[in-house]
Formats: structure tokens, C-alpha cells, sequence
């Protein structure tokens, strides 16, 4: 456990100081998910994924962790019945809706 939370620690720290300006998004690789979902920093995708269905119902098409200021974000994007394209933003730790909007 004390090994985890000290990998943690260096991957937050080593993230913190390749980040450029403020706002930027980072891409999270598959390593880094396991080991923020096992330290109970991230909701499972599972779980993200009822929750983007339950804001819009469609096929996910593409799911990307990224990080921007400390915060954890999944960008689901979802295709519509409609054929319409959706990207729904969802916070990683807390579950709640950041934004959805229609792509064009």
C-alpha cells in the first residue's frame, strides 16, 4: 500500500511539472487509471459509463482520461440513434456532469 501511494505521489508530482500553461489537458496512459482507480481516486469506467448513458443515450464510440488543473476528467463521446455525435464530460472522482455538447 505505502508502495502505491508513494508511486502515486511521484507520477502526481512528475505530471504536475511537465504540465504547460494553465488549462492544458493531459492524456492519462492505461498504468496511470489502474493506479489512481485502485487508490480510490477515480470512479470505475463502468461506473462512468452508466452515468454518461444515463445524461445520453448512444453507442460510446471513445473514452479518454485526462487531467487539467489536478482535476480528473472522462471525455466520452457517443453516437446518438440520430447519428449525432455527443462529447460527455464527466469528473473522474465525484461522478457529476461538467459539460455535454453536440459535435459538429
Amino acid at each position: 500500500m505505502i508502495r502505491i501511494l508513494l508511486l502515486l505521489t511521484t507520477l502526481l508530482i512528475v505530471s504536475n511539472s511537465v504540465m504547460g500553461d494553465e488549462g492544458e489537458r493531459h492524456r492519462i496512459d492505461h498504468e496511470r487509471v489502474r493506479i489512481l482507480k485502485e487508490a480510490g481516486k477515480i470512479i470505475p469506467l463502468e461506473k462512468i459509463l452508466q452515468i454518461a448513458r444515463s445524461e445520453k443515450q448512444g453507442r460510446v464510440l471513445d473514452v479518454e482520461l485526462e487531467e487539467e488543473n489536478g482535476r480528473y476528467v472522462y471525455e466520452i463521446e457517443m453516437l446518438t440513434d440520430q447519428g449525432e455525435v455527443w462529447e460527455v464530460e464527466i469528473d473522474a472522482q465525484s461522478g457529476e456532469l461538467v459539460e455535454m455538447e453536440k459535435e459538429h
